[in-house]
């Protein structure tokens, strides 16, 4: 995944993890960059042609808007295959998710 804390920051190439609505980072290569971000929400969009250039290593990349629960909000980027990883807890159900009672 590609990652910006700030908006008009850089992209940093690394690795996430979810734990429940906080996503774990750690930048890559052997990168000494890590970070923990507390999100309250998050919503897919698709790039324009200008970032998809930007990210043409990445197979079909699909961009995902987080607002911070603490701050100012973060962008990530990744493959449209791991996109659900991405959402992680903000992930919308599908249409045959099962309801619970």
């Amino acid at each position: 995944m590609r990652l910006r804390i700030d908006a008009k920051g850089r992209w940093h190439r690394g690795h996430g993890l979810w734990i429940h609505d906080v996503l774990g980072f750690r930048g890559s290569p052997a990168a000494w960059n890590e970070a923990l971000l507390w999100a309250a929400s998050g919503t897919t969009r698709e790039l324009t042609s200008k970032e998809a250039h930007r990210f043409r290593r990445l197979d079909q990349p699909v961009a995902a808007t987080f607002a911070a629960a603490d701050g100012p909000g973060f962008e990530a980027v990744t493959t449209r295959q791991h996109l659900p990883h991405l959402l992680g807890a903000f992930q919308q159900p599908g249409p045959h998710a099962e309801s619970r009672s």
